[in-house]
C-alpha cells in the first residue's frame, strides 16, 4: 500500500466519526469524542504510517472540557490512552487502525470521568504535581520525619541529578540503590510524613507557599503546622525545601523568597515571621520525587511477588553459568534487606573464559569468586556479597546455614557430592537448585531439591549413574575439546547457553521465594538440531536411588 493510499483510508475513516484533516500540518486531525455529559475536543496525530508508534491525542480545549486535575492527562494536555506495547495497530488496515485507537481513547475518557478517575489520580500522583524538576528519593518509604540533605550528582550526557538523602552513621550519605554517596551537601530539606494518600483537586497545583499549605491541610491537617514550623525554625538565609512523603509518592516545593526579604533577614525572628505571615507572597518551584530506594529497585518488577532479599543464598560455581546467575540473583533482591549472597569458586579467570563469562578482561588472573563479588558491588552498590575462593566441600558448615543453595558448577562429581550432603542432612539442610548445560551447550537443565523430602527426588533420582541425558539426540556429541597439558578439557559453546541456564535458575529461585517450585525438573533447548523435546516434570524419589531411596514412597 502506498503512503498516499494509506492516508486516504485514514482520512475517510476519521471523517466518518467527525474528524477533519488539517492538511497543512501533515497527518493531524481534529474532532470530538462524545461522552455522556459533554463532548471532549481532540487533536489526533499520526507520527508513523507504519504504526510503529501509536497516534498521539491532545485535548485541545482542556480548560473548558476537562477543567481541574484528571488522571491519564500528561504535560501539554496529551492523553495517555495506551501503555507501550498494549495497543498493536496494523499498517495493512490504516483506516481500521485509527478507529481502533479512537475506541481506546473513548474507553480512557470514560474511565477518567467515572468513579475510578480519582483513584487513578492518586495511583499516578507524582506526575500530576506538574513539575519539571525531578528529585531522586534515596530514602526508604518508612523514613522518619525530619531534616534531610540534597546532593547533586554529575551524570554523563545529562544534567546533574538531585538526590534527597540523609547522612549515614558510618559517613557519607544513603544513596539507596546507588549505595553510599560521598558528595558535599548542596542544600537542606525537611520531610513531613503522612499516612493519607496524596491527591489533587481544585484549585490544582500550588503556585505559592500559602496554596501549598492549603493543599497539605486538605491531605493531613496535622502536617500543616509541622511544615510551617520547619520552614520557620530549621532554615535561615538559605534555600528552603519542604517535602511531603505519603504512601503513594513524595513531592515537594522549593520556596522562592523575595530577594528583599533575604537581604533584610538579619535575625532568625524576622525570617520566621516572614515565612509564617507572608506565605502568599512566596512563590514555589514544585519538586517531583522519583523513587531510588533499594526496595523499589528490587520489587518494582516483581509486583505482588516475594524477592530474594533477607535470605542467605550460597552460589557454588562462578563460571559461565554462575557469573551470569549471580547478577540475576542480585537483581532479584539477593544481598539486600539484611540478606547475603555468598559466592564459592576456587578457579581463576582465564582469557579463554571471556567469550562466555560475565566478567571482562580486566579480571584475567583474578579469583572468579572475589572478582565477581567486586564487580557486583560496582553493579549494585550496597549489596551484601562475599566471594570465597575455596572448595565448597570444605565449607559445608556455611552451606548448611544457607536458606537456598544453588550449584552452577556443572561438575557432575561435585554436584553429586553436594546432593548427598543435602539429602543426609534433611530436614535441616537448605533447599537447593542444581543447574547445568547438556552437551556442547545444546540444552540447559535445572532441578530443585527440597530439604523436606515428602517423596520428592534428588539429583541421583533424576540421573542414574552412567545414563545419557534423554534430551540429547543420538547424533549429538558429548565430547569435550582437549586442552593443553595442565588445563582441563572443556565443552565449547557460546554465551547464549549459560545465559539461558542462568535465567532458568533465577526463575526457579524466585518461585522458591514464593513458596514452591513446580515442576522441579526443567529443560530449555538451546540447539534444537541436537536435542529432543523433554517435558518438564516433578522428580519423585526412586526406591533404587543410592542416595535417597529410603525416602521413596
Amino acid at each position: 500500500m502506498t503512503p498516499g493510499e494509506a492516508q486516504r483510508q485514514i482520512t475517510e475513516a476519521l471523517a466518518q466519526v467527525g474528524f477533519r484533516h488539517l492538511e497543512d500540518r501533515g497527518l493531524v486531525y481534529v474532532g470530538a469524542v462524545a461522552m455522556d455529559t459533554r463532548p471532549i475536543r481532540l487533536e489526533f496525530s499520526i507520527p508513523c504510517l507504519a504504526f510503529s508508534r501509536i497516534p498521539r491525542v491532545r485535548l485541545t480545549h482542556r480548560a473548558e472540557d476537562l477543567p481541574g486535575i484528571w488522571a491519564h492527562i500528561e504535560d501539554e494536555d496529551f492523553l495517555c490512552f495506551a501503555a507501550p506495547g498494549t495497543l498493536i495497530l496494523s499498517h495493512h488496515d490504516p483506516g481500521g487502525s485509527v478507529l481502533l485507537a479512537l475506541e481506546w481513547v473513548h474507553a480512557t475518557l470514560r474511565r477518567i470521568l467515572g468513579p475510578d478517575g480519582r483513584r487513578d489520580v492518586a495511583a499516578e500522583f507524582p506526575q500530576h504535581w506538574r513539575s519539571n524538576t525531578p528529585i531522586h528519593v534515596a530514602l526508604p518509604p518508612d523514613t522518619p520525619e525530619g531534616m534531610a540533605s540534597i546532593l547533586m550528582l554529575p551524570r554523563q550526557g545529562a544534567k546533574a541529578m538531585s538526590v534527597l538523602t540523609r547522612g549515614l552513621p558510618s559517613g557519607g550519605h544513603d544513596g539507596g540503590a546507588m549505595g553510599q554517596l560521598s558528595r558535599p551537601v548542596a542544600a537542606h530539606a525537611w520531610i513531613g510524613r503522612t499516612d493519607h494518600e496524596l491527591n489533587l483537586g481544585p484549585p490544582g497545583v500550588p503556585q505559592n507557599l500559602r496554596q501549598f499549605l492549603d493543599w497539605v491541610e486538605g491531605i493531613d491537617q496535622g502536617l500543616v503546622e509541622r511544615l510551617s514550623a520547619a520552614a520557620a525554625r530549621h532554615f535561615f538565609k538559605e534555600d528552603v525545601h519542604l517535602f511531603v512523603l505519603g504512601p503513594n509518592g513524595c513531592i515537594g516545593v522549593q520556596l522562592l523568597l523575595p530577594r528583599l526579604w533575604q537581604q533584610a533577614a538579619s535575625t532568625k525572628q524576622f525570617w520566621s515571621s516572614r515565612i509564617v505571615q507572608g506565605a502568599e507572597r512566596i512563590e514555589v518551584i514544585r519538586l517531583r520525587g522519583v523513587r531510588m530506594d533499594v526496595e523499589h529497585a528490587v520489587t518494582r518488577n516483581l509486583p505482588g511477588r516475594p524477592s530474594l532479599s533477607a535470605r542467605l543464598i550460597v552460589l557454588v560455581g562462578c563460571g559461565s553459568i554462575g557469573s551470569h546467575l549471580a547478577r540475576l540473583l542480585i537483581q532479584c533482591g539477593a544481598g539486600f534487606g539484611g540478606g547475603r549472597l555468598v559466592l564459592l569458586d576456587m578457579d581463576t579467570l582465564a582469557t579463554g573464559n571471556l567469550g562466555r563469562h560475565w566478567l571482562g578482561a580486566a579480571h584475567i588472573g583474578s579469583g572468579k569468586a572475589a572478582a565477581l563479588a567486586s564487580e557486583l558491588e560496582r553493579f549494585a552498590p550496597g549489596v551484601a556479597v562475599q566471594g570465597i575462593g575455596e572448595d565448597a566441600m570444605d565449607r559445608l558448615g556455611l552451606l548448611s546455614r544457607a536458606d537456598l543453595l544453588i550449584d552452577a558448577t556443572g561438575e557432575e562429581g561435585l554436584s553429586r557430592a553436594l546432593n548427598r550432603e543435602l539429602v543426609e542432612r534433611r530436614p535441616t539442610s537448605p533447599d537447593a537448585i542444581f543447574v547445568w548445560l547438556v552437551g556442547q551447550g545444546a540444552a540447559a537443565q535445572a532441578l530443585y531439591v527440597a530439604s523436606n523430602a515428602e517423596g520428592r527426588g534428588c539429583l541421583d533420582c533424576c540421573f542414574p549413574f552412567g545414563s545419557r541425558p534423554a534430551v540429547l539426540r543420538e547424533n549429538a556429541t558429548l565430547d569435550a575439546v582437549p586442552a593443553a597439558c595442565g588445563e582441563a578439557d572443556f565443552m565449547p559453546y557460546g554465551v547464549a547457553a549459560p545465559a539461558m541456564a542462568a535465567g532458568l535458575a533465577a526463575a526457579m529461585a524466585l518461585e522458591w521465594a514464593g513458596g514452591g517450585v513446580q515442576p522441579s525438573f526443567r529443560t530449555l533447548r538451546v540447539d534444537h538440531s541436537a536435542t529432543n523435546s523433554v517435558p518438564d516434570t516433578d522428580v519423585m524419589a526412586r526406591t533404587d536411588c543410592p542416595t535417597c531411596g529410603a525416602a521413596a514412597p
